[in-house]
């Protein structure tokens, strides 16, 4: 139904949430957040289905997550949950995008060799390059957040400064410190990302490179470009 819904309304949502930019997108993934808090797997299809709809873009979503500080919201695991899911829903919604315009030109290619086809494989490799510019735009959007995130929580504290590895990670966890558990947490989940999406932030790693010489922490800065080094 909800699916439906979206599709049966399209043209007015479309209308709102044009008119009104980048603060209708955000109200639509705060109602998205109300309705199914508790639902993360019909929350998730709701994310997905407005960004297939282009009702929201990838970098509202990325936005909302670390704007709202559900990634910081560990005690909150619904809020938790469905901020990393928009995440990578968001990534991967882009990333998949690549992967079907490519599909499409291959497509082209076998089926109708001819100068009609060359010009629709033109046309479908501009859209191309858009898309892998989404792609590059969204991965180095998220690493800049998780660097803004971790310097406003943290660049002020020296402790946090003074920590040149991630080799006390387990001693860390297991202190009664949740600032420490969340500092450690913040950087492990920046190396995680840049590993998991190391195939396609491999055309952004040189901006990537320099959001992480401009982290106010040191730890910051080795976490990323050793993450960098797959």
């Amino acid at each position: 139904h909800m699916i439906i819904a979206l599709e049966r309304y399209y043209g007015p949502l479309a209308i709102l949430i044009t008119d009104s930019g980048e603060e209708a997108q955000m109200a639509s993934i705060d109602v998205i957040w109300q309705v199914w808090h508790e639902n993360l797997q019909r929350a998730a299809m709701a994310v997905d289905r407005m960004m297939t709809l282009r009702l929201v873009s990838a970098n509202t979503i990325v936005a909302w997550v670390f704007k709202t500080g559900t990634i910081c919201s560990s005690d909150d695991r619904y809020k938790y949950n469905f901020g990393w899911e928009s995440l990578h829903v968001a990534v991967n919604k882009v990333i998949a995008r690549v992967d079907d315009v490519r599909a499409d030109i291959a497509r082209i290619r076998q089926d109708s060799p001819s100068d009609d086809a060359d010009n629709r494989i033109s046309a479908k490799q501009e859209v191309l390059k858009e898309c892998e510019r989404d792609v590059s735009e969204t991965l180095v959007f998220v690493v800049k957040n998780f660097v803004q995130v971790i310097d406003d929580l943290f660049s002020a504290n020296e402790t946090m400064s003074s920590y040149s590895s991630l080799e006390s990670i387990d001693g860390v966890q297991g202190s009664t410190s949740k600032e420490n558990i969340l500092f450690f947490e913040l950087l492990l989940f920046t190396k995680a990302f840049i590993r998991h999406y190391y195939q396609s932030i491999a055309n952004c790693t040189a901006e990537i490179k320099k959001l992480a010489e401009g982290a106010k922490i040191p730890l910051t800065q080795s976490v990323i470009k050793s993450s960098l080094q797959v």
